[in-house]
C-alpha cells in the first residue's frame, strides 16, 4: 500500500499530508521546493533556510479515509509555530486558511488583468473550444475519415474515437497533417 498520511520535517518545523502514491507525492514536494516555487510559502522559506527534508509515511490508510485521518493531525498540530501546515482543513487546503485583506487586492486585480487580456473573440474562441465534455477541448468540426478496407465516415473526432476506439492524440496527429494514419483511419 502506497497511500496514507505522511509527515515533512525540515529541520525543526513539520508538515501533515496525505497521498494516494507517497512517491509521486514526495518527488513533488522535492521538486517544488529545489526549484523556489513551491505553493506553501512557509515550507519554501523553512527550506530555504535549513536545505533539510524529510518524508515519512506514518500511517497507511485506504484512499476513502485519507481526509479524515489527515484533519486529526491537523486538528491537534495546526497553530503550532513549528507546523507548516497553512490551512485548518484537509480536504480543501484553502478552507480556513485567513487572508490579509491586500492578499485578496491583489488577487482581484490578478483575475481582472487577465479578464482584460483576453479579447472577446479569443473569450467567444475559447468558449467554443471548451464547449461539451466538462474541462476537456472538443472540436465540433465534421471530418470526412477513410479506412484502408474502403469505409468512409464523417463525424466530429470526439464521436468518432469514441466509436472506433481510438487514441484521441493519434488521430489528431492525423487531423493536424503530422501522421498519415491510425489504425488504417486517414483525413480525406
Amino acid at each position: 500500500m502506497n497511500s496514507g498520511i505522511y509527515r515533512i520535517e525540515i529541520g525543526p518545523y513539520f508538515y501533515w499530508g496525505s497521498t494516494c502514491d507517497f512517491h509521486v507525492r514526495k518527488m513533488h514536494h522535492l521538486g517544488r521546493l529545489n526549484n523556489n516555487a513551491h505553493v506553501n510559502n512557509k515550507m519554501q522559506h523553512v527550506y530555504n533556510k535549513y536545505q533539510d527534508f524529510e518524508m515519512e509515511l506514518v500511517v497507511y490508510s485506504d484512499k476513502d479515509d485519507l481526509f479524515k485521518i489527515e484533519q486529526e493531525f491537523l486538528d491537534e498540530d495546526h497553530g503550532k509555530q513549528e507546523c507548516m501546515n497553512l490551512a485548518k482543513v484537509a480536504e480543501a487546503s484553502a478552507r480556513g486558511l485567513k487572508r490579509t485583506e491586500e492578499t485578496k487586492a491583489k488577487m482581484s486585480a490578478a483575475q481582472l488583468a487577465l479578464k482584460k487580456t483576453i479579447s472577446p473573440e479569443n473569450r467567444k474562441a475559447l468558449s467554443d473550444l471548451m464547449t461539451g465534455a466538462p474541462g476537456r477541448r472538443y472540436d465540433k468540426t465534421i471530418y470526412h475519415f477513410v479506412h484502408v478496407d474502403g469505409r468512409e465516415e464523417e463525424s466530429n473526432p470526439r464521436d468518432f474515437n469514441k466509436k472506433h476506439n481510438l487514441k484521441q492524440a493519434m488521430m489528431h496527429r492525423v487531423i493536424s497533417g503530422k501522421r498519415k494514419h491510425h489504425k488504417g483511419w486517414s483525413i480525406k
